[in-house]
């Protein structure tokens, strides 16, 4: 399969917990030498699927042993080296840990001395696979160690009221939290996990129930769709909104819900409920250039929508119709219908997409300011070392970036980079990733200089 640059973690919220007792979600995980896994989560039955994406076919379920059932699973996400999936229970009050291979439970989140859970939406985890933010159908929002599986604090900052969709950009430095009570797009900083503003609308009609959030591969761009007003663009460098989407002749947006972006970035995909559609949007206009179009059962209340790692395939769940579909991302066409031999699929509802990237991320990244004299002169700079990277067979080199800006292309020989001619006392965030001979690019390792 073809990987892409970069790491995002979509997820979605759900309108209220009545309908998230009734609705599954799935999330697709990829692994680097079998097809895609897609996992479908239905509230209606308290169950996980498991969907072999080679033959649209349910084969198992996910077994939760000697922890406590699954009653409305709501949420979930992948941590980046796919081996494990956490996932929300909004009719128990759980976060549960699935071991990807086996696709049984491993272990449930505790809450420590802090607030137990008591309607865990959505999910999120960091592109360093490290920490998850779980929104939940109140006012607290919790960060979870993903070595320790328990809360390690609360995001602060902000009076949540109905907490749902959290994204966490590539990078891996901000996460977005929609609040359909507080009508606001949160921006949290994931080093101090505080918020440190609201999504700016300046010029747009404000957000009235933002929903779920998806974000481009280069953390550039943020999607968020909104119940009663359509899809919002939102540039991450200003946390400001940019743009609406437009749908021009085709049908306008009614209750979009689901949101994903390929993993170019080229395309999102939006999930109308109301309105019977799935969307094409080009992220470079900003406007819908199409419809899905399908020969099969037809779209009823489309909510989900996630893609295969490679990009190829996109699975949109039906919560009207009961089904899950199986597009091709080059037609823009439904090739087939999942199908299930288990219990039916009561409404599947909600999506995410969760690539893994190779080569691996390069491990002990490090950076020090450091300073040359020459007699009365001198001069700061930044140096950077890392190991060399665990699937060095295939690494060519290593890209730099600098505050989201590429500066420097490296030999897979090389393990230090000086940035010169740096000031003091200024905040920089670099990150480095691997590349192989397609240009195929890792997760980033993340420093920031201070």
């Amino acid at each position: 399969m073809t990987i892409y640059k970069f790491f995002g973690v979509i997820t979605a919220s759900l309108r209220c917990f009545a309908f998230a007792l009734f609705f599954p979600l799935l999330i697709v995980v990829a692994h680097q030498t079998f097809a895609d896994t897609v996992y479908v989560l239905d509230n209606g039955n308290g169950e996980v699927y498991v969907i072999d994406t080679t033959t649209n076919a349910v084969t198992a379920t996910v077994s939760t042993g000697s922890f406590p059932a699954f009653v409305a699973p709501t949420g979930i996400a992948i941590t980046p080296d796919g081996k494990f999936a956490y996932v929300t229970d909004q009719g128990n009050g759980t976060v549960y840990v699935i071991n990807t291979v086996s696709h049984a439970v491993t272990a449930i989140v505790s809450t420590g001395s802090f607030p137990a859970f008591t309607a865990p939406d959505q999910v999120a985890i960091t592109s360093d696979g490290k920490f998850a933010y779980v929104t939940t159908d109140d006012f607290i929002v919790y960060v979870i160690s993903t070595t320790t599986n328990a809360v390690t604090t609360l995001v602060s900052g902000a009076s949540f009221i109905l907490t749902g969709g959290v994204a966490v950009t590539p990078l891996g430095t901000v996460a977005y939290v929609t609040d359909r009570g507080t009508h606001e797009v949160y921006a949290v900083d994931t080093a101090s996990n505080t918020v440190t503003t609201t999504v700016s609308t300046t010029g747009f009609t404000g957000f009235s129930r933002p929903f779920r959030v998806a974000i481009t591969p280069d953390s550039a761009t943020a999607y968020v769709t909104d119940q009663d007003n359509g899809v919002y663009v939102i540039d991450t460098a200003s946390n400001a909104v940019t743009a609406m989407v437009s749908t021009g002749s085709f049908p306008a947006f009614s209750d979009p819900i689901g949101v994903t972006v390929t993993p170019n970035g080229n395309v999102s995909y939006v999930a109308g409920e109301s309105s019977s559609s799935v969307y094409v949007i080009n992220t470079t206009t900003n406007a819908v250039t199409a419809t899905v179009t399908n020969s099969f059962i037809a779209f009823s209340a489309p909510v989900a929508v996630a893609t295969t790692s490679d990009g190829a395939i996109l699975y949109a769940a039906d919560e009207g119709s009961a089904t899950v579909y199986a597009i091709n991302t080059t037609t823009n066409a439904v090739t087939a219908i999942v199908s299930n031999t288990f219990t039916p699929f009561v409404g599947p509802y909600g999506v995410a997409s969760i690539p893994i990237a190779t080569p691996l991320t390069p491990k002990n990244f490090r950076g020090v300011q450091k300073k040359i004299t020459f007699l009365s002169q001198y001069e700061l700079f930044n140096r950077l070392t890392w190991a060399a990277n665990p699937s060095a067979a295939v690494v060519v080199g290593y890209f730099i970036y600098r505050d989201n800006v590429k500066i420097a292309t490296l030999s897979n020989t090389t393990f230090v980079y000086e940035d010169h001619n740096r000031a003091k006392g200024v905040s920089t965030i670099y990150s480095i990733t691997a590349f192989d001979a397609s240009g195929n690019q890792s997760l980033p390792s993340i420093v920031r200089i201070n």
